[in-house]
């Protein structure tokens, strides 16, 4: 099994899915399995450029979402 946070450390930050599979030097679709992993982890969010092509940010540490998490993530 791939080691997804040496995978997500490789693709950090905005990426499309075709600068993806260039970098790891696989099909699209790989790629697309890739990112749908990392999304389960939490490492991924989705942005449309203005040409309708998803970017995916990708970002090793995560920003809490919730008031509660904030605190948390500040202690």
């Amino acid at each position: 099994k791939m080691d997804y946070m040496k995978l997500a450390k490789r693709l950090e930050g905005s990426r499309t899915i075709f600068s993806i599979s260039k970098i790891l030097n696989v099909k699209p679709k790989t790629a697309m399995n890739y990112i749908s992993e990392l999304r389960k982890i939490g490492i991924v969010e989705t942005s449309y450029s203005n040409n309708k092509i998803r970017r995916y940010i990708i970002r090793i540490i995560q920003k809490p979402k919730s008031r509660k998490e904030q605190k948390e993530y500040s202690q």
